[in-house]
């Protein structure tokens, strides 16, 4: 008997979107998407965001920084403490995106 991959929920594809695009430091992005799920902003720099997120948890996030940083933080201003429960994938999500990243990345610099 083979094992069926379940999909990944539309929730955990849509916080690895925004993983990793505030890993490349686009935290524009980030702080407009949160904001309009209903977070509330409390501070912002260049490359920091700290708000209140959806269950009164002060969150801090701060661009370029690994991804499975970025999605925690992102799963912290969403559900809290209890993210591990909410997004239980999350983290192996974030981890298999990235290792396939960085090995496309290897690829591409052995052929070059």
């Amino acid at each position: 008997m083979t094992k069926t991959k379940k999909p990944l929920d539309a929730k955990i594809v849509r916080i690895l979107e925004f993983a990793f695009k505030l890993r490349d430091g686009d935290v524009d992005s980030v702080q407009a998407w949160l904001t309009s799920l209903g977070c509330k902003d409390v501070y912002r720099n260049e490359k920091e965001l700290h708000l209140t997120g959806l269950t009164g948890v002060r969150v801090g996030m701060i661009g370029n920084q690994d991804p499975i940083t970025c999605a925690v933080q992102i799963g912290f201003a969403l559900a809290g403490p209890f993210w591990p429960h909410v997004y239980p994938e999350l983290l192996s999500a974030t981890s298999k995106q990235w290792k396939s990243e960085r090995d496309q990345r290897k690829a591409a610099e052995a052929s070059a």
